[in-house]
């Protein structure tokens, strides 16, 4: 379970997302409601997906699910900072490249979970 690569990409999405949930998306330092939910729920989703490790299907449809669910966060972070904070798309702050950061991740765990189903795949032929 821990030595695969994809549990390390899985558990930096983890960590960028409560460091995404931790700090302060708005120039008054109050998040709106959908904001740190998003983050818990995907860092959730992420942790749930390592515990999935014998059932490679749940697992990728586990990244799926937080990858649409971090550019929901990201729709919400823009629609918020441009347009009900009305900020310059030139102004944008730290916590606005963690999601993306985040999204690389869970396409590179997808690519190892893919991964490691074609190497099952092809160690069934074998037999």
């Amino acid at each position: 379970m821990w030595q695969r690569k994809q549990t390390i990409y899985l558990i930096l999405v983890i960590f960028l997302m409560v460091l995404t949930g931790f700090i302060p998306t708005t120039a008054d330092g109050i998040d709106h409601f959908p904001m740190p939910t998003l983050c818990g729920i995907v860092a959730a989703l992420a942790f749930v997906a390592i515990l999935q490790f014998k059932n490679r299907k749940r697992q990728q449809q586990l990244c799926n699910t937080s990858i649409i669910l971090t550019l929901c966060w990201i729709g919400f972070f823009c629609y918020n900072h441009l347009y009900v904070e009305g900020q310059e798309a030139s102004a944008l702050p730290f916590v606005a490249v963690l999601p993306v950061v985040t999204i690389v991740c869970l396409f590179l765990a997808k690519a190892g979970i893919r991964h490691d189903e074609d190497l099952i795949r092809s160690m069934d032929r074998i037999r």
